[in-house]
């Protein structure tokens, strides 16, 4: 098996391993191509996101200064708007449901790395899976850890470090994020 097979498998994987370093490479070439479009090049920005990642069945608005790991791992279920220097960190799938906003400076972070000593002197990291749900706010500067899936019509206040999954209808802040408020589609209380 090689280290890329373990890392599809969950496993703990070498984030110094030369075919994942290559597969970032590819697609940072793409994204420098992507990120010198105007934000007015509407529909050539849209054309480079659909080389970058894995799924992107319609239109979706994406901020100058766009990143991940690999995009192969990224999904998005249809129309979203994605906010300036947003930052996907994709060894592992993240999903992003429709009409989902995600603002300036959020950064979903798939991965992570081992705690333990000996595993900290390989270079050995972790992932994990992100899944935010359709009609969903995550307010600019806040970072999605991996593991975590944020709820349908969910709004996700600036500043907030999410490390639990945050249920469907509700308003959430803080570090660590927490509940603020339920609310149903209309209204927040």
């Amino acid at each position: 098996m090689t280290q890329y097979d373990a890392h599809s498998l969950h496993d703990l994987y070498s984030s110094l391993n030369c075919d994942l370093n290559y597969l970032q490479c590819t697609v940072q070439q793409r994204l420098h191509q992507l990120n010198q479009l105007s934000k007015d090049e509407v529909e050539q920005r849209y054309q480079w996101i659909q080389t970058i990642v894995a799924e992107c069945p319609s239109p979706i608005s994406v901020g100058e200064g766009f990143w991940c790991d690999f995009g192969f791992n990224v999904y998005f279920a249809g129309e979203a708007c994605i906010g300036q220097d947003c930052i996907m960190y994709d060894s592992e799938e993240i999903h992003i449901g429709q009409n989902v906003t995600l603002g300036d400076h959020v950064c979903l972070a798939c991965s992570g790395h081992s705690l333990v000593v000996n595993e900290k002197r390989h270079a050995l990291a972790y992932a994990k899976p992100i899944c935010v749900k359709a009609h969903s706010v995550i307010e600019q500067h806040c970072t999605i850890m991996g593991g975590v899936t944020i709820g349908r019509n969910t709004h996700i206040l600036s500043g907030s470090v999410v490390t639990e999954s945050i249920p469907d209808n509700v308003v959430a802040s803080g570090n660590p994020c927490r509940i603020l408020s339920t609310h149903t589609t209309g209204s927040i209380s």
